[in-house]
């Protein structure tokens, strides 16, 4: 028989827990949680940077000035409107103005008591007659005649000339020696005063201009005749009606040889037809002020035309000369690519890019294992967002300038022919993500 090993005998002992093994548990948790918490920073710095960065590439306008033409330069490429807006049409408007302006009527002031002239008639010949001495009865009874009225004594000259010069003052017209002579001498009759009275009144009831060629310059448009007393206004388009000094002078020479009562003495029809002539002065005057009011307010009355520009039109093209009216779309353009404008956008748009950014870390395949992945692939994913953004942005410049070289595509279309897929295949590759 095969002889037995002896076995040795084995002592029960206690399990003695190593001392480095319980350190080294909590030790590993710390270095997992601090690994965890740079990760997270890490991730986040990315989001931020790249959502920052994202946001301001997309408005290249913030980068750059645009280019101000003047008239006569070149554009050196097409320019669309980016949005609608509404464009003055500075000469239809100025067109529109000028019209309301002409058409406007201008406005005469019009006097119909001619300054007061038939109360100064009044006044005058009352005056006279008041200034005569009384004439005495004669050694028959009976009273005078007219002729042998005398003035006041002792200087009866005297008062004769200040007679004189009372009587053609309160008339305003130039002194008249011949007429004065022949009044003087009939006692200053009321019969003549009437008759000034009555051939004078209808002509100032017409009117009298003192230009009547530039009166009848607005014969298209007529006039405003406003009435000094009542403040009343008429528009008058027959212009042929008012008289000028010379038709009215001959007017009252018409009515004086047509004067049959009361019949006067060639003498004193003379100085009825002098009074009245030298009497004659225009009531129909031009009010330039109150027509400039007029004309200002017809023209700020007048509404800008607008023309839409739309969304996408063309603005101006390569090679087009500068004109005018691509001036002014262009300044409404660029009022709207304002950098204040821009500015406003950028946070909103980062924040739209951040959440979309930190959705694809959320639903993205083999999120533990993403999660377990180190600083580097979150580097390498950042760098590949970027760099295919920016393949993107200059596939885009390309696809427009081929676009020009071949009308049968268009940028659009072109933008389809980019590998945008590319950049998820190279991250699932190098991750080892199937």
């Amino acid at each position: 028989m095969a002889e037995k090993k002896p076995q040795k005998k084995s002592w029960p002992t206690k399990s003695v827990p190593k001392v480095g093994a319980e350190r080294r548990g909590p030790r590993n948790n710390g270095h997992n949680r601090s690994q965890r918490n740079t990760y997270e920073l890490t991730r986040w710095t990315i989001i931020i940077f790249l959502s920052l960065l994202l946001s301001v590439l997309l408005f290249p306008n913030l980068l750059s000035k645009p280019k101000k033409y003047k008239i006569g330069d070149i554009a050196d490429r097409d320019i669309k409107a980016s949005h609608d807006f509404l464009l003055e049409d500075v000469t239809t408007t100025e067109k529109n103005r000028l019209h309301a302006v002409r058409e406007g009527p201008p406005v005469y002031d019009f006097d119909p008591t001619g300054n007061n002239t038939v109360v100064r008639v009044r006044e005058a010949f009352a005056e006279a007659r008041n200034s005569l001495i009384p004439v005495q009865p004669n050694s028959e009874g009976e009273l005078e005649t007219p002729q042998s009225t005398n003035l006041k004594e002792p200087e009866g000259q005297q008062n004769t000339l200040n007679l004189k010069e009372s009587f053609f003052g309160t008339l305003d017209i130039p002194s008249d020696e011949e007429v004065f002579q022949s009044l003087l001498k009939s006692g200053f009759p009321p019969e003549v005063e009437r008759s000034i009275e009555r051939i004078i009144r209808p002509v100032l009831a017409k009117g009298i201009v003192g230009d009547k060629s530039t009166l009848l310059s607005h014969a298209a448009t007529g006039i405003t005749i406003q009435n000094i007393f009542t403040n009343k206004e008429k528009k008058v388009t027959d212009l042929s009606r008012f008289l000028d000094l010379k038709e009215a002078k001959a007017y009252i020479k018409k009515q004086v040889e047509n004067l049959n009562s009361p019949p006067l003495p060639p003498k004193l029809q003379k100085a009825v037809l002098r009074i009245s002539a030298a009497l004659l002065k225009p009531n129909l005057t031009f009010n330039k002020r109150e027509t400039e009011i007029r004309k200002d307010a017809a023209r700020k009355g007048v509404k800008p035309v607008y023309y839409k520009v739309k969304k996408g039109e063309m603005i101006v093209r390569e090679g087009e000369l500068i004109s005018e009216k691509h001036l002014l779309k262009l300044s409404e353009e660029y009022r709207h690519l304002n950098k204040n404008r821009f500015l406003g956008y950028i946070p909103a748009m980062a924040v739209l890019i951040g959440f979309l950014i930190f959705s694809f870390y959320l639903v993205g395949p083999d999120m533990e294992k993403t999660r377990r992945a180190s600083k580097r692939d979150l580097f390498f994913q950042g760098a590949m967002f970027l760099t295919f953004f920016l393949v993107v942005m200059v596939s885009n410049l390309v696809a427009s300038q081929v676009a020009r070289g071949f009308p049968f595509f268009t940028a659009r279309a072109l933008l389809f022919a980019i590998p945008v897929a590319t950049a998820a295949m190279l991250v699932s590759l190098f991750h080892g993500i199937r």
